[in-house]
């Protein structure tokens, strides 16, 4: 194991405290390691998806080192949103993890050293959480309006079938309760 240091704005830390008091990652020093490790991901993922997609002509190195330069610039860029003291976080680093940074750590990848590629990689997995909770979130305001439209339409059925109304007029009224129904 090897032991990384990171020092990161106080706000930044306060985010990943956060993370850490909702019981999402045991400690700051957890947190940074699943960071590096998935920027890691990240990184290979989407150089196998630009040969994924570029199927007709072949990628060039250049091409991978303006993908992955433009990834590290965004990280790093996203740093600038947080402020404060710097908060120093220590984290014990597998050997096998720390080989694997190594190739990320190029200047041409915009990368210059490993407490650098763990600065960014807190910056990609902060982004990567706030995509998966968006996701979440957005599967929970479409369950929420498919109860509503439920109850909408079952209290349809239910006072047409009781008032004697036709299928086709249940069906219309459905239809039109739904129109105007702002979900």
């Amino acid at each position: 194991m090897i032991t990384r240091t990171v020092k990161l704005p106080r706000t930044l830390v306060d985010k990943i405290d956060g993370l850490v008091e909702k019981g999402e990652y045991s400690t700051r020093a957890d947190f940074v390691l699943h960071a590096m490790r998935q920027t890691l991901a990240t990184y290979a993922f989407k150089k196998e998806e630009m040969y994924k997609t570029a199927s007709n002509f072949k990628v060039t190195d250049q091409q991978v080192i303006d993908l992955f330069s433009n990834m590290s610039a965004t990280f790093l860029k996203g740093l600038d949103e947080y402020t404060g003291e710097l908060v120093q976080i220590n984290t014990r680093v597998p050997e096998g993890l720390d080989s694997k940074v190594s190739v990320l750590i190029k200047p041409e990848y915009g990368l210059k050293n490993k407490t650098e590629y763990a600065r960014a990689s807190i910056i990609c997995l902060l982004s990567v959480l706030t995509e998966i909770n968006d996701v979440f979130e957005d599967a929970e305001k479409m369950a929420a309006q498919q109860k509503r439209m439920t109850e909408i339409i079952n209290k349809i059925v239910i006072d047409g079938l009781s008032s004697g109304k036709s299928t086709k007029e249940i069906l219309d009224l459905a239809y039109d309760k739904l129109k105007e129904t702002e979900l």
